[in-house]
């Protein structure tokens, strides 16, 4: 239980940073777009389990070669006066399960922290689309492997390849790890007896109130959702 609501607090600590990170940037508070607690578990914990599944199974398949490869090397070492004995206390020697599930949790920790990493950097080069006026899609499990400085296509690929044999290529893919989003908008007011608009960014909304990001001023917009009518953007925007 301990060990589960490590990883819990970490994967919440870990996604704040990075949403933070992301909506700081542009001068907007996470709760302005109805993120929360429970919505920020919701979003991302599917998302990030998917991410730190693969890049365990790639450390537990590393680790498992190198071990692969003592064992050979002490098996020749023994050879020809092979000794049964000496390999039995080497098994003997092996840590037990309670401490390889100590090591296991810490390596998840490990994983997550780095993920982290990934998505900070992730979420910086997102927040200054918005403010260029480029549309934001949430960062999905793909982007992030793809992000991966060593290997991180051949994993893609290779995750593609493998969830095409089960069937599951594209849920899994797809699953949103951070899920920031910017999407263009025409704002129309009535002001002075007379329509106005405006093309901002709409970035979300929470209790009543909707938030976006004028781009041309780099300032924040936050309007009662009942005040204005919101579109999607024209081509005079």
């Amino acid at each position: 239980m301990a060990a589960l609501t490590a990883i819990g607090i970490t994967i919440y600590g870990v996604v704040r940073i990075d949403y933070v990170r992301f909506y700081g940037d542009l001068g907007v508070g996470m709760e302005e777009v109805g993120l929360g607690y429970s919505e920020v578990l919701q979003a991302s914990v599917a998302g990030l389990a998917i991410l730190a599944l693969v890049l365990l199974i790639l450390a537990a398949l590393v680790v498992a070669t190198f071990v692969l490869l003592a064992v050979a090397m002490i098996v020749l070492t023994l050879s020809p006066k092979y000794e049964p004995t000496a390999v039995r206390d080497l098994v003997r020697r092996a840590p037990s399960s309670r401490r390889v599930a100590r090591a296991l949790v810490v390596v998840t920790l490990a994983v997550l922290v780095t993920i982290g990493a990934i998505l900070g950097d992730m979420a910086n080069e997102r927040s200054n689309r918005v403010q260029d006026g480029a549309e934001v899609h949430p960062i999905v499990v793909r982007d992030v492997l793809d992000e991966i400085p060593v290997g991180g296509r051949v994993l893609t690929e290779s995750s593609v390849w493998l969830a095409r044999r089960v069937a599951l290529a594209e849920p899994l893919l797809s699953a949103p790890v951070l899920n920031v989003k910017a999407a263009p908008a025409k704002i129309e007011q009535l002001s002075d007896g007379e329509v106005t608009h405006q093309c901002v960014m709409y970035l979300g909304a929470a209790n009543g109130g909707a938030t976006f990001f004028d781009h041309d001023t780099d300032q924040v917009i936050r309007l009662p959702a009942a005040s204005a009518r919101i579109s999607a953007p024209s081509d005079s925007c």
